[in-house]
């Protein structure tokens, strides 16, 4: 399959039929991933906020990591592998580990449940949030 012309300047990653898109703009907080057919329709997509160490020499604080903020699949497009696809795709593209969110549906519960105890890193590592078991 050709790429997309929409994509023709746009570094992406294939995860069988989608392309994986990513979003940076650290000074306004803002990260994601997209996960798009070759027709441009979105079909899923990851937002993250971050995570920052505060200290004495960074007293604005240091993005140690990200944390899934919301997340988002069509539900005809589900169970496909793409959120794991897209949180591997972050891990790699913004160089971070990442965090599952504080708040998550069941459905968000089960997939990180799943992804720590199956032991799949994203940048090398699944980080546990304080609490979660």
């Amino acid at each position: 399959m050709d790429t997309p012309a929409w994509l023709a300047k746009t570094p992406f990653r294939r995860h069988g039929d989608y392309y994986l898109t990513s979003y940076k703009n650290e000074s306004k907080n803002e990260w994601s991933i997209t996960a798009q057919k070759a027709n441009g329709a979105t079909v899923g997509e990851t937002q993250f906020v971050s995570v920052r160490d505060y200290n004495e020499e960074n007293p604005y604080g240091v993005t140690v990591g990200l944390k899934g903020w919301d997340v988002k699949v069509d539900a005809a497009h589900q169970r496909k592998g793409i959120a794991t696809a897209m949180y591997r795709y972050a891990g790699d593209v913004f160089r971070l580990p990442i965090q599952a969110g504080s708040f998550q549906t069941p459905d968000g519960e089960a997939f990180w449940k799943s992804k720590l105890l199956g032991g799949l890193g994203v940048a090398g590592q699944w980080m546990r949030v304080p609490g979660q078991r």
